[in-house]
């Protein structure tokens, strides 16, 4: 296994399912979700495809070995449908909740290697202080990871993938531009415009719903 500060590329063809289809739209993602809730294994696969890679890549930036990201992010999902029934979407984002069992698997994995003498020391460290942190004092992060928001939740539901992305990994997991840049595989500047866009979008929906929200600390 290759190690050291350099990071690989994940490889091509990382899932074992195809994406899903690029016309997917909220409306669709909704439905799959409901039905996934109700037991239905072929929404739950829908949804596989479409935040299968997204998981992988936020495994692979942190293990970069493809056998050991492939296997956690299977995890991921059997986790997710096992818990799938506990799952309710005006609480949380669908994608904020996959990103947190990803986070638990994550410190599952590395204290795993620390018994066997094979953690490095990194990934741990970032990864247990995410998950015990209180919720600080960003306004977005604290919404996002308390669940108090019903507005908010719909609303980052309504961005495009890319855009959750961002938002989840610059305002949850309080990644720089730089790591941001390095998972979604785009220059430190492309992902400041799309964090820029995403903010703005997350705006102007709640502005159409009458709702005021405070950004001023998530804008920069």
């Amino acid at each position: 296994m290759t190690r050291g500060n350099h990071r690989q590329e994940p490889p091509p063809g990382t899932t074992t399912q195809p994406p899903a289809a690029e016309s997917t739209t909220p409306a669709d993602v909704k439905v799959w979700i409901q039905k996934a809730v109700e037991g239905d294994v072929a929404a739950f696969g829908e949804l596989y495809r479409l935040y299968a890679e997204t998981i992988y890549r936020y495994f692979f930036y942190r293990v970069k070995e493809d056998s050991e990201t492939q296997d956690l992010t299977a995890q991921v999902f059997l986790n997710a449908w096992k818990a799938i029934r506990r799952y309710r979407p005006t609480e949380i984002p669908f994608l904020v909740w996959l990103y947190a069992i990803a986070r638990n698997q994550l410190i599952n994995y590395n204290r795993k290697n620390r018994v066997r003498g094979n953690y490095e020391g990194f990934g741990e460290t970032e990864a247990e202080q995410v998950a015990d942190a209180s919720t600080g004092t960003d306004p977005l992060r604290a919404a996002l990871r308390q669940s108090e928001n019903e507005a908010l939740v719909r609303a980052f539901e309504r961005l495009n993938e890319e855009q959750q992305q961002v938002i989840y990994y610059r305002f949850v997991e309080n990644w720089s531009h730089a790591e941001v840049a390095r998972a979604m595989r785009k220059s430190e500047g492309a992902v400041r415009q799309l964090q820029l866009r995403a903010l703005e979008s997350l705006r102007r929906i709640l502005e159409k719903e009458a709702l005021e929200f405070d950004f001023g600390k998530t804008g920069r």
